[in-house]
């Protein structure tokens, strides 16, 4: 059977990325599928890729994304530079890439490929995980004994499995909180997201949660127009928080005070000691001092892309890792890019989603209406932001949900801007 790569089947593509993503870690982790499985996501993405310059179509400059694609642009160049002035092995640079780049590859098919109503039908997608992760999740944790970072659901149960539940919640959350106070979903499609978020949330140990939770209701209040709903999401969300605090303080005693003492939440932000060997809020002076030691080539382009990269293969395992890996730097993704790429890379990288977050701000109303999509996207990106220093989702398999969502805004440019028959759908036959 021979796959023929056109319009439909890099849409089909997307579709099976993106189930794949939502079940493949369990699938391995608790059913003992070959740990081999994950790379077919790599297998898809390089289709996608091959389609993206294969397939004729609209790019990002057409629907104002020129700022994005300047962006990705400049990041690269940055990247580029890191790498010649360090001479990394190509190998090591490809692998690099690898973990870095997929996810933009595949923002870019999504844009190219994906249609407005290919949104609503990956939300519903999404919407069953959900249900599915609920209950996954209890299952795990009452039956099954498994609790904290090895608590992931539908994520299954390696440790740092509920990284990917943290950054899957947020999109529900945003999504749905858009599409309800914008009357595009009924109250129960709400309440359902927001009350299992938290359960998943008090059961999993996500303590940020709680607060990425209240940071997400106050954003979509205030990008939305106010109206009876706005008062009825804040009464969701404090009794939400209230049940899902007094959940984590019977169960977790502990994190519950650290939840509750502001100097322990402080403490536990900055995350250094028991395994987080650098600081998280302070992790480019640490780096500085540990590994830079003033040097300005290093400050600003870092040891170069796939300098500090670790695998399961031995050959892709830099000689870095092998003498500092102890560190674990890898588990943040802002340590990670800061290390490989330096500030110059830091900085262009988080100014991609600085700008899909002008792009949706200024989307927020289309034909004197609220636009949810514009809505979402813009919130989506801050929170991704926060994330960059939370957790290292950027860096892995999940990184395709977040790519998706943060597509769906040009998406919808896309679908009002060409027919049926326009650019993008002549080798669709």
């Amino acid at each position: 059977m021979v796959l023929k790569l056109n319009y439909n089947s890099c849409k089909k593509l997307i579709y099976i990325q993106i189930i794949m993503v939502l079940c493949v870690f369990f699938l391995i982790s608790t059913l003992h599928f070959p740990s081999f499985l994950s790379y077919v996501t790599d297998i898809i993405n390089f289709l996608l890729l091959i389609c993206i310059f294969k397939i004729r179509g609209v790019k990002l400059k057409q629907l104002g994304g020129k700022y994005i694609n300047i962006s990705i642009g400049a990041f690269i160049i940055s990247i580029v530079l890191g790498i010649i002035f360090n001479l990394v092995s190509p190998i090591l640079v490809a692998w690099g890439a690898r973990n870095l780049f997929r996810g933009i590859f595949f923002f870019v098919a999504c844009v190219k490929f994906l249609d407005e109503e290919d949104i609503e039908k990956i939300f519903k997608i999404f919407f069953c995980a959900q249900i599915i992760n609920v209950l996954v999740t209890l299952y795990q944790y009452f039956a099954l004994g498994i609790k904290q970072d090895y608590l992931g659901g539908i994520f299954g149960t390696s440790q740092g499995c509920n990284g990917a539940t943290n950054v899957f919640c947020i999109i529900l959350l945003i999504y749905f909180g858009v599409s309800y106070i914008n009357k595009n979903v009924p109250v129960y499609i709400f309440a359902v997201i927001g009350l299992s978020t938290l359960i998943i949330a008090a059961l999993a140990e996500i303590k940020i949660y709680y607060m990425e939770f209240a940071l997400i209701i106050v954003l979509v209040i205030l990008f939305s127009k106010p109206s009876f709903r706005t008062f009825f999401v804040v009464g969701i969300t404090i009794v939400g928080l209230l049940m899902a605090i007094d959940l984590m303080k019977k169960i977790f005693p502990l994190q519950y005070e650290t939840l509750a003492n502001f100097e322990l939440l402080k403490q536990y932000a900055d995350a250094k000691g028991g395994g987080y060997n650098i600081s998280r809020l302070n992790a480019f002076d640490d780096i500085n001092r540990l590994f830079f030691h003033n040097n300005i080539i290093l400050k600003l382009f870092g040891y170069g892309l796939g300098g500090c990269e670790m695998s399961s293969f031995s050959f892709l395992i830099s000689d870095f890792y092998k003498m500092y890996g102890h560190y674990n730097y890898r588990w943040f993704t802002h340590m990670m890019i800061y290390l490989q790429n330096g500030l110059v890379g830091i900085v262009l990288y988080i100014n991609i989603f600085v700008q899909i977050f002008i792009h949706a701000i200024r989307k927020r109303k289309i034909f004197n209406k609220i636009n949810i999509y514009g809505i979402f996207v813009s919130i989506l990106s801050i929170l991704v932001i926060i994330n960059i220093w939370y957790n290292q989702a950027m860096l892995t398999e999940v990184q395709y949900l977040i790519y998706f969502a943060l597509s769906i805004c040009l998406v919808q440019t896309k679908s009002n801007k060409y027919s049926e028959n326009s650019i993008g759908r002549k080798d669709e036959k």
